[in-house]
């Protein structure tokens, strides 16, 4: 019988690059029954192939739940100017000195308030009032849900309290769980579940009761219960088996024993005990602090005696630790050997809705309680994490009239406030606008096994022309296909044929569209959609009034839409007088739409209405053809001072028999207005182009330090034969002048998983979600 280490030396044998996902699965199985019940969760999370073992193990990990993982404190990371990456620390030690773990956790942006976290779900609540779940450890699951309030409500941030989920088996059925919102003035509940229902279900008033103020809820023993803000209430609601409703059981007064009636109580938790045993009540006392804050003075604990219907204070948690604040309270076994750093008997707590918004004179109300010693320690964390957004107003009007064009997106990314500030100097930033953000790279990580994470690269003028700049930017999964990039955007074609636009730095902006085609479902393929461009009248200010246009079909169409406003898309019309116009690329440009034929590089212009709800022919100019170039794939790009509409022709030549199209050269035409024609150039000045299956981008390099004057950067498009292992990559630089070609120099083995496709250029963007909203 082959053993492990026979299999082991055969993989060495065949020189396999080494990787854990290739260790034979006798092995993997064999290491998961030896490993500590501790170490189990971290063993699913090496990759696909050893979750699948453990999954398949799963009695190992329901042991793990029960004794509950211990949570990660998530703090905004200082050093991030996209205002996604967070800081992961470790609050669990010996003395109650916090550890940084991570630093590059990535997650909505800043300005989208979360909401509460519940069995590691993260909720943030947009603008227009929907909420969207998260896993922050795993970066691939978003769940959106619907509105559960209105507009009329008078503070987002402070509309949804909390939540808590439920769910009958986490490890084989996940998505089989129910969702509990505390909401509104009111203090309101509401339930959904996620998967199966289209709206909220608002709990009814209890029956003859007078207002329950909901403060807290808490699944226990199967059943749902609810404190109430104001009076010493529980309420109790059944579940039914398929979790599609909550039924009410009883609501019951219940007494308390506490030594001290004056006691400042503001915020009232459950938690669970950790052997699921008991239910607890937690009450958080606080005082004023010398700058008119709230700041945690103590903690009160106390035992539901179901029989009794009373609460018991407790002085003694024996082996357990309690954490406390926006999240759904959690109880950890510290006796167990996953939780050896947390000590016994002791509460940590964050700041919450029920206390103030962190301000820079008061003390950070985050720390650690000891219910046995009653003493109270602080966490030593530095609160200029988390302030930016509170330097004088004064200071950052000056900062911003300081800097250079070229800082002003990162300026803008710093928080909500420094955004603000910029958008009053609307004149700056469209000043950015002309220059044009040296477009970055995507490339999929080679090393993800989730299929969602991407690689970004910058261009250099050093002699490697390209630089890794990060290996963890999430995007849809690799199997979607991309159809281009324009202003920012990226597009992605679902197997339903529906497009759906993402703003790749800015995690928390997706835009669904309707299906462009109405043709047979096996009339289509995934290169159905050609490319797509976008104009925007006011990138700054309303960057959500916008046209997007693509071409798609055989021959070349075009169709355009407004995405807040339209409900499907307008097919433009043959252009008259025309026997067959086939689009090969198009441009927004001064206002106006333009067209490239494919064929005989004719032009054809429309005006665009005033609400761009509209695109009308304008005028067509014919080109007489040529032979020699009927077959070059033609883009169309606007000089980067606005004024002139470049034409740049590609020309591939076949090689290993014929099996593949590499570019061989780019000629440069600029179009004559006046005599309505194409003239040859051969020096683009301080330009840069950028060509791929990206809206075509022109880049003025005497503003950026990145990037080659007179040079046409380019990835594979759908115009070549797609990328595969076994040819060169047809990527590179092209410089006009002296007509030679570099490569960018990417491992190929970095483009293994494109499945066909090629990386992407994307230019970063000046504007927040909060535009879209």
């Amino acid at each position: 019988m082959e053993t492990f280490v026979d299999q082991f030396l055969k993989l060495k044998d065949k020189k396999i690059k080494p990787d854990w996902r290739y260790l034979p699965h006798d092995l993997i199985e064999f290491l998961f029954k030896k490993i500590e019940v501790k170490d189990s969760f971290s063993f699913a999370l090496v990759c696909q192939s050893w979750h699948k073992i453990a999954m398949k193990n799963r009695g190992k990990l329901m042991k793990l739940n029960q004794h509950h993982l211990v949570p990660k404190l998530l703090i905004p990371n200082e050093s991030d100017e996209t205002n996604t990456l967070w800081s992961v620390y470790n609050v669990c030690s010996k003395n109650n000195n916090i550890s940084l773990t991570s630093s590059n956790l990535v997650l909505p942006s800043y300005d989208m308030p979360f909401v509460g976290s519940s069995e590691g779900w993260l909720a943030t609540l947009g603008k227009d009032f929907k909420l969207t779940l998260y896993k922050p450890f795993n970066n691939t699951i978003d769940i959106y849900l619907p509105v559960l309030f209105d507009e009329l409500s008078i503070n987002r941030y402070e509309m949804v309290m909390k939540f808590t989920t439920f769910t009958f088996d986490s490890i084989s059925k996940p998505n089989n769980f129910i969702i509990v919102m505390i909401f509104g003035a009111y203090l309101r509940a509401a339930y959904i579940r996620p998967f199966q229902d289209s709206a909220w279900t608002i709990i009814p008033h209890l029956p003859n009761c007078i207002a329950f103020y909901y403060d807290d809820v808490l699944f226990h023993k199967g059943a749902l219960f609810g404190t109430d803000f104001h009076q010493s209430r529980i309420v109790c609601f059944d579940i039914s088996d398929d979790l599609s409703q909550l039924s009410f059981k009883w609501v019951r007064e219940i007494q308390t024993n506490y030594n001290n009636v004056k006691r400042r109580i503001d915020k009232k938790y459950l938690v669970e005990s950790c052997d699921g045993d008991h239910l607890l009540q937690v009450h958080r006392c606080s005082k004023i602090t010398d700058t008119n804050g709230r700041a945690t003075e103590y903690f009160v604990v106390s035992r539901l005696s179901f029989d009794q219907s009373k609460w018991e204070e407790i002085d003694n948690l024996g082996d357990q630790a309690l954490f406390l604040g926006d999240n759904s309270s959690v109880s950890i076994d510290t006796s167990s050997s996953n939780s050896t750093k947390c000590q016994s008997n002791c509460i940590y707590f964050t700041d919450d809705k029920g206390g103030t918004n962190l301000n820079i004179n008061n003390p950070l109300d985050m720390g650690v309680y000891n219910i046995g010693t009653k003493s109270l320690t602080r966490f030593d964390i530095d609160k200029n994490h988390l302030q930016w957004g509170h330097l004088p107003y004064p200071v950052l009007k000056v900062l911003f009239q300081k800097i250079h064009v070229k800082d002003l997106l990162s300026f803008c990314m710093v928080c909500q406030k420094w955004h603000e500030i910029g958008r009053e100097d609307i004149t700056k930033l469209t000043m950015l606008n002309q220059h044009h953000l040296v477009p970055k790279l995507l490339v999929p990580n080679e090393d993800d096994d989730t299929n969602t994470k991407w690689t970004v690269f910058n261009t250099t003028k050093e002699t490697d022309p390209i630089s890794l700049v990060t290996s963890s930017l999430v995007l849809p999964p690799y199997t979607l296909p991309f159809i281009g990039s324009s202003q920012g955007w990226l597009c992605t074609l679902r197997a339903d044929y529906k497009l759906t636009l993402y703003k790749p730095f800015m995690h928390t902006i997706d835009i669904f569209l309707p299906s462009p085609v109405l043709l047979p479902r096996q009339n289509l393929s995934f290169d159905i959609i050609k490319k797509f461009t976008t104009y925007t009248l006011d990138t700054i200010s309303k960057p959500h009034t916008f046209l997007m246009a693509i071409i798609f079909g055989q021959p070349c169409q075009v169709a355009y839409i407004r995405p807040f406003r339209d409900p499907s898309w307008t097919t433009m019309p043959d252009i008259p007088e025309v026997c067959r116009f086939s689009y090969d690329d198009i441009l927004f440009h001064r206002g106006a739409f333009y067209g490239v034929d494919h064929h005989t590089g004719g032009m054809a212009c429309f005006n665009i209405s005033d609400d761009l709800s509209t695109l009308t022919f304008r005028w067509f100019h014919g080109i007489q053809p040529d032979e020699t170039r009927d077959w070059a794939r033609k883009y169309l790009v606007e000089s980067c001072d606005g004024r002139d509409i470049l034409q740049i022709q590609r020309f591939r030549k076949e090689t290993l028999n014929m099996a593949v199209r590499l570019t061989d050269y780019f000629d440069v035409f600029r179009w004559n207005f006046d005599q309505r024609t194409w003239e040859e150039v051969h020096n683009i000045g301080n330009q840069a182009i950028f060509l791929g299956d990206n809206s075509s981008i022109s880049i003025d390099t005497t503003t950026s330090t990145e990037c080659l004057g007179n040079t046409i950067y380019y990835t594979d498009d759908k115009g070549g034969s797609g990328f595969n292992i076994r040819y060169p990559l047809d990527m590179g630089l092209f410089n006009i002048s002296t007509r030679r070609m570099r490569e960018l120099g990417i491992d190929r083995f970095h483009l293994v998983k494109m499945g066909g496709r090629t990386p992407i250029w994307v230019q970063p963007t000046i504007y927040f979600r909060e535009d879209f909203c």
